[in-house]
């Protein structure tokens, strides 16, 4: 099957613009670490703890006095 131009043009453009990027800092045991990640990785994530854990443990944190929110990274 061939492609029409369009969809050609489309599947390079989505290789070619760059992704968005969040920097994550965790705080944990008085040591403090950074990670860059994609939204849908860290949701990916989530989803499997949640459910590992049956939200007991999500449900006991205070999530938005533990979360720093950081720049939002870009890679323009």
């Amino acid at each position: 099957m061939r492609l029409s131009s369009k969809k050609r043009f489309l599947n390079v453009m989505t290789r070619l613009l760059p992704q968005q990027v969040y920097k994550v800092v965790v705080n944990s045991d008085g040591k403090s670490w950074f990670i860059f990640r994609r939204y849908n990785e860290f949701h990916a994530l989530h989803e499997k703890t949640y459910l590992e854990y049956q939200a007991g443990v999500w449900e006991s944190l205070d999530t938005y006095g533990h979360v720093v929110y950081s720049e939002h990274e870009g890679t323009d």
